[in-house]
């Protein structure tokens, strides 16, 4: 499965306005750039026409390429006359238990390490759903491929692949950051 990544700015716009100005553009303009697609498109589709206006808040994306995938969602958000950049929680990550990222500002900042010149923890926009592994990818280790990030059902910060595997790193972003810039956190 390819990574997904969830467009909280429908939201922004008044339920009347979502699936003309966003849902339903977005989903064409991935489907046609064969970039990715919306996800259960078809149930909100169905409940748009039922309903009369959109409900929903936020869609999740499955995107094939992750940094073009990203640019066109931008695009298209941008098109709507939205602002891309919402860094609330997106409801279909709670399960991952993510809340310190969101809540401490993290998810707005990042951490980038000037010494090792690594995106330790990356911003919002960065972030994005390994539904294979049931991973939550917020951050990298650097050049070796292993990413940070959160477990579906687990708590704490996880690092991912060693060896094929999870390893637990530590309880939140903050020991996870300065663990893993001072040294004391290693793979």
């Amino acid at each position: 499965m390819n990574p997904v990544i969830v467009v909280t700015e429908v939201g922004s716009l008044a339920p009347q306005e979502r699936w003309g100005k966003l849902v339903s553009p977005l989903d064409e303009s991935l489907i046609a750039s064969r970039l990715g697609r919306v996800l259960d498109f078809e149930t909100l589709q169905s409940e748009t026409a039922k309903l009369g206006h959109c409900i929903a808040e936020e869609v999740a994306v499955e995107l094939r390429h992750l940094g073009y995938g990203r640019e066109l969602v931008n695009g298209v958000i941008a098109a709507a006359g939205i602002l891309p950049g919402s860094t609330t929680m997106p409801s279909r990550w709670r399960t991952f238990r993510c809340d310190d990222y969101f809540s401490d500002s993290w998810s707005q900042r990042g951490h980038f390490d000037q010494f090792s010149q690594t995106p330790v923890i990356v911003p919002f926009p960065e972030v994005y759903e390994d539904v294979e592994h049931r991973f939550l990818v917020v951050g990298t280790s650097g050049g070796d491929s292993i990413h940070f990030g959160y477990r579906d059902g687990h708590s704490g910060l996880w690092a991912y692949p060693i060896d094929g595997e999870f390893k637990f790193m530590t309880d939140t972003v903050a020991q996870l950051v300065e663990g893993w810039c001072s040294g004391t956190l290693s793979v």
